[in-house]
């Protein structure tokens, strides 16, 4: 038996309002398969965005399935830490991140 490959999305560099449609439809399309989005081209993270990522991470819990986050860059842990989702990148991510040099 062949192993199970997980899709990638590779999320864009603007998570923004403008791209909040296309990334819950594209997000939309991989339901029901175990999803790694892969945020290392991420420039900057916007609120709605990141209510449309929320969502998919209660969806795919809900339903029993995996969605993760590979390789995020500093400005997506930056912007998801100004807008206090920090425990969903963690969730995300599988690591606990801890900030130093406080």
């Amino acid at each position: 038996m062949s192993p199970v490959h997980t899709p990638d999305y590779e999320l864009p560099p603007h998570l923004d309002t403008r791209t909040a449609p296309v990334l819950h439809a594209a997000l939309a399309a991989h339901a029901g398969s175990d999803l790694t989005l892969d945020g290392g081209a991420v420039e900057r993270v916007g609120g709605l965005c990141l209510q449309v990522i929320a969502a998919a991470e209660a969806h795919w819990q809900a339903e029993g399935g995996s969605l993760s986050l590979h390789a995020p860059s500093q400005a997506f842990v930056d912007g998801m830490d100004r807008l206090g989702a920090t425990e969903l990148l963690n969730r995300l991510t599988g690591e606990h991140q801890e900030e130093t040099g406080q």
